[in-house]
């Protein structure tokens, strides 16, 4: 693939910023380079905060099912982040739906997603963004694809997981149970009210 210059005008207090980041570095890089190097550190950033959550399979199919689409937002909310919006909205509309349909207990979802930071509500964001986009499988390798670790539900915490830093500890006889698990289509869930928009995948087939 071919390089892609990227250019872009700063405004003075980005620019003041950024040399004040490079000042403070051991390298004491330019504005320029100081931009390519928050880049960087902000990559390896969300890459660290998928590390640090831990979902279950059911879980990441309701967070899935909720937020089906492009949900990357360029802003950082003071108060609820994209992910917990997205879970308090649908379940209030359609309370006790999502959870019936997914096995998840709502209040549990709830209160983990508004434990989530911004670092850790973009990353999160991001990825599942990323495994509708790619198609991914709902499973524990499908997501450890786009760097999400899932627990598996039958062995706790400490049983084997699939992650981005385990990406096939999973064994072959769970994989197999778990192979064909698809979020299922829309018409699971009651109907919304007339000119309501209802987020839900499509089913994989």
């Amino acid at each position: 693939m071919a390089k892609d210059g990227i250019s872009f005008a700063g405004n003075p207090d980005l620019i003041e910023w950024l040399e004040g980041r490079g000042d403070r570095s051991r390298t004491h890089e330019s504005a320029g380079m100081r931009a390519k190097a928050e880049l960087g550190l902000w990559r390896s950033v969300l890459r660290v905060e998928l590390q640090r959550q831990h979902w279950t399979l059911d879980e990441m199919g309701l967070l899935a099912d909720v937020h089906n689409g492009a949900i990357i937002s360029d802003g950082v909310r003071p108060g609820f982040g994209m992910i917990a919006m997205g879970v308090i909205d649908s379940l209030h509309e359609y309370p006790g739906s999502y959870g019936e349909k997914h096995k998840v207990d709502e209040d549990a979802i709830k209160e983990k997603v508004l434990d989530l930071g911004p670092a850790a509500d973009n990353a999160l964001a991001d990825a599942i963004a990323r495994w509708w986009a790619t198609n991914a499988d709902h499973t524990p390798e499908g997501w450890a694809s786009v760097g999400v670790y899932v627990r598996d539900e039958t062995l706790g915490a400490g049983g084997h997981v699939a992650s981005a830093r385990f990406p096939s500890a999973v064994s072959r006889h769970r994989r197999a149970d778990c192979g064909e698990v698809r979020c299922q289509p829309a018409h699971d869930l009651p109907s919304p009210p007339s000119g309501a928009l209802l987020r839900s995948p499509q089913a994989r087939r």
